[in-house]
């Protein structure tokens, strides 16, 4: 097993649960649960991600996977390279003719030791663009918790911020960061700090452990934002200033914020290059938890404001600019990750066939 998020287990076969604890020494906890009819026993419960997993993953990944394994075998890659002003422009880059893994073809002589070995080696390399990108939207997410301006952003707090990852993370880029990385993040900061001055919205809570105990499902949303009225023209930037600051001091409640106007929205920050319909889905899931918890102890502050908020936002930082897509609740599509969360929970439980099977004819030819 491996430590994930906070509160949760990782398996060895990836499947994340989180382990709901409910603490005894929170009165308030145990009072939420019972006029809510919610179980007070300690309980595990799917990640989303694990959900998503579980279910199998969407097309597009697949259609990108195969085409990364295309590229290793022909000796090519797809690189994105960043412009100084943050443009970005995918090239393929043709490696020495022929390519490393016709090499190791050739050079095995068909011994079945390195056929195995040059088989491992394309598989690894295929999955190499997937792992960068992640670690990429990993530096990003952090700069972005931390509040790091763009001057900040340099070759040495890049390289500094890899260190901090897990090994796993650090392993899968093959030669850590380079220039192209610094980059990215830079521009990306700079589209996020631009999305900041433009769009009137403050911070009320980052990395939210939401918790779904009746449905069976729990996850960490990446930010909750309090998104002010239709008519920015209203807020001065020293309004904004000043409500962050409460923010940050978790001093902002539903009263003020019905108060002030505007809307709280559960937020998902995304860096990869498009956005998908399963993006839609994760932030679903996340707004019809029932509660917010860290540690065994309900957070009413942030429950009542999850509770009430019917939207969501996927914030779109790229280094060329920046979107935020927002989403109404629905129900149909609520519904949809309701029922893969029921087909995953099934997976999860029957992990082998050999427990469903009521009986077995077996035989063989003489």
């Amino acid at each position: 097993m491996s430590k994930g998020p906070r509160n949760s287990i990782t398996g060895a076969d990836g499947v994340r649960m989180y382990q709901w604890l409910p603490a005894t020494a929170s009165p308030e906890t145990f009072d939420w649960l019972f006029a809510h009819g919610l179980p007070i026993d300690p309980v595990e419960v799917l990640s989303v991600t694990s959900v998503k997993a579980l279910c199998g993953e969407a097309i597009y990944l697949v259609q990108w996977k195969l085409n990364n394994i295309a590229d290793a075998a022909t000796g090519m890659r797809k690189e994105k390279r960043i412009g100084p002003r943050g443009g970005v422009k995918e090239v393929r880059v043709s490696d020495e003719y022929p390519g490393e893994f016709v090499r190791r073809m050739v050079a095995s002589g068909g011994e079945q030791g390195k056929l195995d070995a040059a088989r491992a080696w394309l598989k690894e390399t295929a999955d190499n663009p997937r792992a960068m990108a992640a670690v990429r939207g990993t530096l990003v997410h952090e700069a972005i918790e931390l509040g790091i301006s763009r001057d900040r952003i340099s070759d040495e707090y890049v390289e500094s911020a890899f260190t901090r990852l897990s090994t796993r993370d650090r392993n899968a880029t093959h030669g850590g960061v380079g220039s192209q990385d610094v980059l990215f993040v830079q521009n990306c900061m700079a589209n996020y700090w631009d999305m900041r001055a433009s769009v009137p919205i403050v911070i009320l809570a980052r990395e939210v452990q939401v918790w779904n105990l009746t449905v069976g499902y729990a996850g960490t949303a990446d930010v909750l934002l309090w998104v002010l009225a239709d008519d920015w023209s209203q807020y001065t930037p020293d309004f904004v200033v000043a409500m962050q600051k409460l923010a940050d001091k978790g001093l902002i409640t539903q009263a003020a914020i019905d108060s002030a106007g505007g809307a709280v929205v559960l937020g998902d920050w995304k860096t990869s290059a498009d956005v998908h319909t399963d993006n839609v889905v994760q932030v679903h899931a996340y707004l019809g938890t029932e509660f917010a918890a860290t540690d065994g102890v309900i957070d009413l502050r942030l429950t009542e404001m999850i509770r009430k908020a019917k939207e969501a936002a996927i914030v779109h930082i790229r280094p060329d600019g920046w979107a935020i897509y927002f989403v109404d609740f629905t129900q149909p599509v609520m519904y949809a990750f309701l029922g893969s969360v029921a087909f995953a929970r099934f997976l999860a439980m029957y992990k082998e066939p050999d427990r469903l099977f009521t009986r077995a004819l077996k035989g063989h030819a003489e």
